[in-house]
């Protein structure tokens, strides 16, 4: 084969340049001591690199989770130090209560000891971590416990209750004035249930299809209510009734329904609560519950005060309106039919007294006309506004501000809230999910809160009940006109230390029956403690592993990317040598031309 000079010089240079790129290739891993800089380099290497690096990104962030969550759990630890502490105090006090020599100033005294640890412990509940509620579950912006008069507030409440919640106790009572002529009288033996509240509570009822029927004591109470309700012969609580009483929040429940109790059933009950104090439980966190608010619906479509901000907010969530009809019933359906082509609920809510609402019942997925024709008796009927009850239409869709202005939408509720599973879980590794929080339900328990609140209102209520002294005087005085003074004076100490002894004897009894309740209600508090040490530990050992996994991605890391300088080093200078030999040898080759062939 011919060689030519032309070839020999192509040769040369394809050499140099190759040299070249080795001895740059060999400069850039020592300068940058890593293998690869591009994925050219060697693309099993870098794509072993991404996969190294993704996993070390995840095992940092799994570091910075594990580290939020322990901070989040530590300060949950912290008031879960002082929430057992409260507890262990009340538990104290109550033992101490249970003393057969106590008397009613004593056990007075124990009962304000307990109501300042109660209040202690609502502070407790509403420990904070980074401006965040722990114990609220996913509304972290409302406290469990409520830390200022909320006068205006409406919840409509759905509340269950177990046979672990129902006690079998004595119930007092006396009307006022105090005098002769109204006695004090207890009544034993009674099965009832607390509601975390009393006094501002309608509207109550029980589920569609229970067995059951609820009914409500209409305030005030008065002890003839009272006797009339609990008396044997004939009853007055009948087997399957459940009564509340709406000014002290006590549930007094059939013998049907405490046997359904007793064998594992569950009562659910639905109320409406209006104004909230300060120390009340917040029903967003503890409750199934939605807040209330009304908006009005006027036939003539004229809004007052609209507010502009309710209208975006209904906009962007319509979970609901609470509409109450404050024109002529047929007018209001025309301004909807205008508006709106289909309901997916719209149920009409009957008002007691309005006998003609009877028969009106749930119409699902109906429309306006559907929802006219069923109406019509009443339109016909021309009943008054006020008796028409209210409508309650659910996702209405998205509304203009004009049509919110016809229809006179001025208020709103779109906060439906929900107890069931609200909790905060961090990924921590791979299918590694763990909660953070603990729920204020499972710890200050509603039934917790509600016995202590239903035991301080008996409390109470027993200092109301004795007979002022004056009285005592004037009635021993008439009774026995004839009488000295020593013995006007014993006959006021026996009748006082009668009344004394019977209001001691069912203080006794409350108290006795609390000492067992709060065993409950603590050992329900140390189980979450646990729940919550168990988990922290968890967390410890997975931080250690994490630990761990970095110092190894590192690792694995270095040893897929980084240059083993020294023989780096070695090479470079051997690379750089066979260049400088090359440039040698090129160019005596380019140095020869045809004369040097001539000669």
């Amino acid at each position: 084969m011919r060689v030519t000079n032309q070839m020999m010089s192509n040769r040369m240079m394809l050499n140099l340049h190759r040299n070249m790129q080795r001895m740059d290739n060999l400069s850039n891993q020592f300068s940058s001591t890593k293998r690869i800089n591009f994925p050219s380099d060697d693309p099993i290497l870098a794509a072993r690199a991404l996969k190294f690096r993704t996993s070390l990104r995840e095992t940092e962030q799994y570091q910075r989770n594990v580290g939020q969550g322990l901070s989040w759990m530590d300060m949950t630890d912290q008031a879960f130090r002082s929430i057992t502490t409260i507890v262990y105090d009340m538990r104290l006090n109550f033992n101490r209560s249970i003393n057969a020599e106590n008397q009613l100033q004593e056990r007075q005294a124990i009962m304000a000891a307990v109501n300042q640890l109660k209040q202690q412990l609502g502070t407790a509940m509403n420990t904070t971590y980074a401006g965040r509620y722990v114990f609220s579950g996913f509304r972290t912006n409302h406290p469990p416990v409520f830390d200022t008069n909320q006068p205006d507030l409406s919840f409509r409440i759905n509340q269950s209750f177990t046979f672990r919640d129902m006690q079998t106790t004595h119930v007092a009572w006396r009307d006022y004035p105090l005098s002769p002529a109204n006695p004090l009288t207890i009544h034993e033996g009674v099965r009832i249930l607390s509601l975390p509240y009393a006094g501002g509570i309608t509207d109550f009822a029980l589920p569609a299809g229970s067995p059951f029927t609820a009914r409500a004591l209409t305030p005030p109470v008065t002890a003839a209510d009272m006797e009339a309700l609990l008396r044997d012969d004939p009853p007055g609580l009948l087997p399957n009734e459940v009564v509340l009483n709406p000014t002290t929040g006590e549930i007094f429940v059939g013998t049907n329904v405490a046997n359904f109790l007793q064998d594992g059933g569950r009562l659910d009950l639905a109320y409406t609560r209006t104004g909230f104090s300060r120390g009340d439980l917040n029903p967003r966190i503890y409750f199934n519950s939605h807040e209330i608010s009304e908006a009005t619906l006027s036939s003539t479509g004229i809004a007052q005060n609209m507010n502009p901000q309710a209208i975006r907010d209904l906009l962007q969530n319509p979970n609901g309106l609470n509409i109450t009809i404050s024109g002529a019933l047929d007018g209001a359906l025309t301004i909807l039919e205008g508006h709106l082509t289909t309901l997916s609920t719209l149920r009409a809510i009957p008002n007691p007294a309005a006998a003609d609402l009877a028969a009106i019942d749930t119409l699902v997925n109906t429309t306006i006309p559907a929802a006219r024709a069923a109406l019509v008796p009443l339109i016909d009927a021309d009943v008054a506004p006020a008796a028409m009850g209210d409508l309650l239409i659910a996702n209405l869709g998205a509304l203009t501000s004009a049509e919110m202005r016809a229809l006179g939408i001025q208020h709103y509720f779109n906060d439906i809230g929900s107890t069931t599973d609200q909790r905060l879980e961090f990924e921590f590794s791979m299918n590694t999910r763990i909660p953070i929080n603990t729920l204020a339900r499972d710890v200050f328990t509603a039934q917790m809160y509600a016995d202590l609140r239903e035991l301080a209102r008996f409390i109470d209520s027993l200092e109301r009940m004795l007979t002022p002294t004056q009285i005592v005087r004037d009635i021993v005085r008439a009774e026995n006109s004839e009488a000295d003074e020593d013995t006007i004076r014993q006959l006021i100490a026996e009748w006082e230390t009668e009344e004394r002894a019977t209001l001691n004897y069912a203080m006794q009894n409350r108290f006795n029956n609390m000492l067992g309740r709060i065993d409950v209600h603590f050992q329900q508090v140390s189980r979450q403690d646990s729940d919550l040490g168990a988990r922290m530990q968890r967390l410890d050992l997975i931080r250690d592993r994490l630990v761990e996994d970095r110092l190894n991605f590192r690792a694995l890391i270095s040893e897929n990317e980084d240059a083993d300088l020294v023989e780096v080093a070695t090479a470079l200078s051997m690379a750089q040598a066979a260049y400088e030999a090359s440039l040698r040898v090129g160019s005596n080759i380019l140095q020869l031309t045809l004369a040097d062939f001539i000669r």
